[in-house]
């Protein structure tokens, strides 16, 4: 099928459309390469971004499995609801549970699931299938044999989802894929290494986002600091409550916001900040209900502490990029590359050295004002959304013509 000179066909695919880098992803380019009338995105069940996808009038379809038991990484789910239900109902996870297990067998493993996708390829007149996550590379075969062009997302091969079975699984299914994307050039490194991947046919392209206004805020004085993150323990929360004891005690700052998380981590990481004394400092938000939500925490936030102990793109640190506020972030290769010179770095797993960084922009204004315009600078010429859009066509367009 050769590409036409209309407007591009891509059908997004994710597992779902809870929170999620991936999924964030999958739905910016739902609404970027929408065609009226089409189904744009499907997903295996529903999330916090299907309210985006309906805000921005674009189509889509979810999958709805009747009422079963499912087993998962030998867990029993409790059951499957379709997307109204939001998302799925599992078991909470503990405070020390980093990541879920492999997820191979999933959504392709749902009774119907596969026939449903192989449907919705043969009613429709799609040029491209973008699939995003391992947990979706399975369907790359049904894709293959009904589209020209089949890309896959990749987003973190170092991540602990990733044991050795899905290794093996990820290098299978690799032969039904036409190009890959990583988000990084760290991604795209650990990736080949790893996998063994050819480099030409991989491509770097930045992750999108709906929160990146680029409304730059002027900001005067460091009061309120915040981070968003699923509340892992390798998202480095702990460090970044020692890092505050020692801040508080230095400075009287206004607080400390951190969104995202379930509740059961939210309410162990609330338990350790009151143990600590820093209870009326800290003030968790909980998981964003909505974009408006979102962009009132980074209305409020002046200065966004990125302390992960891995990453593989932080989404995060762009989203405050585009709105001029200073970053700081543990010193690891993917916030170095993304951040560049826009942000203060502390060595990972450091609270003194994050503490130090924090102090540096309660002491310097001018270095905040240095910052704020570095970073805002930083995002425009390289993670704007029309940028975005603009890669990702060509990568689309390009992949067919090989």
């Amino acid at each position: 099928m050769a590409f036409r000179n209309d407007r591009l066909r891509v059908l997004q695919v994710t597992p779902t459309l809870g929170p999620g880098g991936a999924e964030h992803v999958a739905a910016f380019l739902a609404t970027a390469f929408m065609v009226p009338r089409s189904v744009a995105l499907c997903s295996a069940h529903g999330g916090t971004y299907a309210q985006s996808l309906h805000a921005r009038h674009v189509t889509f379809r979810v999958f709805e499995p009747a009422w079963r038991q499912v087993r998962r990484n030998n867990v029993v789910l409790r059951k499957w609801r379709g997307w109204r239900a939001q998302h799925l109902q599992m078991p909470a996870l503990s405070s020390q549970s980093v990541f879920l297990a492999p997820q191979k067998g999933f959504p392709q493993s749902i009774p119907g699931f596969p026939e449903w996708f192989a449907a919705i390829l043969d009613r429709s007149t799609y040029q491209v299938v973008h699939l995003h996550q391992l947990s979706c590379l399975g369907l790359g075969e049904i894709a293959k044999a009904k589209v020209e062009t089949v890309i896959y997302g990749q987003h973190n091969i170092l991540s602990e989802r990733h044991g050795q079975e899905d290794i093996v699984f990820l290098k299978q299914q690799l032969q039904k894929v036409d190009r890959v994307v990583c988000a990084s050039k760290t991604c795209l490194d650990d990736f080949v290494r790893v996998i063994g991947y050819p480099c030409h046919n991989t491509v770097v392209i930045p992750n999108p986002s709906f929160l990146a206004s680029g409304l730059k805020r002027n900001i005067k004085e460091i009061r309120t600091v915040g981070t968003v993150s699923n509340l892992n323990l390798v998202k480095g929360i702990d460090i970044l409550l020692e890092a505050w004891k020692l801040i508080m005690k230095r400075w009287n700052l206004g607080s400390l916001h951190i969104a995202g998380g379930s509740h059961g981590d939210i309410a162990y990481w609330r338990s350790v900040a009151e143990k600590m004394n820093l209870g009326s400092t800290v003030h968790f938000l909980g998981a964003p209900t909505s974009e408006a939500g979102m962009h009132r925490f980074y209305d409020t936030i002046d200065a966004v502490v990125v302390p992960s102990r891995t990453e593989s793109f932080p989404l995060l640190a762009v989203e405050a990029l585009s709105r001029g506020i200073p970053v700081i972030a543990s010193d690891i290769p993917a916030l170095r590359e993304t951040v560049g010179d826009a942000g203060l770095f502390f060595p990972t797993e450091d609270p003194v050295e994050l503490s130090n960084c924090v102090e540096r922009l309660v002491k310097d204004p001018a270095l905040v004002a240095r910052l704020s315009h570095a970073g805002h600078e930083r995002w425009r010429e390289k993670y704007s959304p029309g940028m975005i859009k603009s890669s990702y066509e060509h990568v689309y367009r390009g992949a067919s013509q090989r």
